[in-house]
């Protein structure tokens, strides 16, 4: 019956009989509740040289140590029926739940253990931390001047292309200027309003404003690339300094290995200022 709780046990003893009595040795994980007193001469549960010796108990006589864990034992289920009733089968769980043991050395202090006993934890909970805090200091400064780094550069791309179409507009408003100029001296021209020069001096211009705008385009995309990868650079330095401070503050991020109760949480003087600790864990099968 090892592996399992004093709880499990007595939910898998036969139903439907009129008596029953249950006879064996149990070794519980930790320390075993203090048991209540019994009358008589024959103690039906008690605890001797750390084994708990159950004799012809009943299920009630062992509800006090419901929460208990077994680590090794074994029991005999007697059960007593009516005439004609059919027995029903000791049916224990297929599995057995585990017993983990979590040794968490040179912790910084008491506040880095997460649990305490009579906790309940899922698999993968942190149970306690233990940073470097000056590695974990210069981290986070780092992270945070990346993030930092990484806005202005947004905010220089951003303010870039405010501009920028400022100037595309003012462009644009300049080309259809000189060809609506243009094209109105063409028109006086062909009628003999105004010397032939004079569409030649009009084409120019509009050639001239065109030009303009074709190079102010051209600089703009050559200086939004620019910030555009400047961008791109400061992102991906934002992004390795958070991978680096997850790095260092899960480094030593201590994690439960099942879920279910912790039953017993020690911890001793260590050294240098630090703890040791210890974690014991019981985890269903379930």
């Amino acid at each position: 019956v090892g592996g399992r709780t004093v709880g499990e046990l007595l939910a898998a003893l036969p139903r439907g009989a009129l008596r029953v009595y249950v006879t064996g040795t149990l070794v519980l994980h930790g320390d075993a509740p203090e048991l209540p007193a019994v009358a008589g001469w024959l103690r039906r549960v008690e605890v001797i040289k750390g084994e708990t010796q159950v004799r012809s108990a009943a299920p009630a006589d062992l509800a006090v140590l419901a929460r208990a864990v077994v680590e090794r034992g074994s029991l005999v289920v007697r059960a007593e029926y009516a005439p004609g009733t059919s027995p029903t089968p000791v049916e224990l769980p297929p599995e057995p739940g585990h017993v983990f043991t979590i040794r968490l050395p040179r912790l910084p202090g008491l506040d880095a253990l997460l649990v305490g006993v009579g906790d309940e934890v899922v698999a993968g909970q942190v149970i306690a931390r233990h940073h470097d805090e000056e590695a974990l200091a210069r981290a986070e400064d780092t992270a945070a001047r990346a993030e930092r780094a990484l806005a202005a550069a947004q905010a220089a791309l951003a303010s870039a292309e405010e501009v920028a179409a400022l100037e595309q507009a003012g462009w644009a408003r300049a080309v259809a200027e000189a060809a609506g100029e243009a094209e109105r001296v063409r028109r006086l021209v062909e009628v003999g309003a105004r010397p032939g020069a004079e569409a030649t001096e009009a084409s120019r211009h509009l050639d001239a404003a065109r030009a303009r705008a074709s190079e102010g385009a051209m600089r703009w995309q050559a200086e939004r690339s620019r910030l555009v990868a400047a961008v791109e650079s400061a992102r991906s330095a934002a992004e390795l300094a958070s991978r680096a401070l997850g790095w260092v503050t899960d480094a030593r991020t201590l994690r439960a290995p099942a879920g279910g109760v912790v039953l017993q949480v020690d911890h001793g003087g260590g050294t240098d200022g630090f703890v040791d600790a210890l974690v014991v864990l019981w985890a269903s099968a379930e």
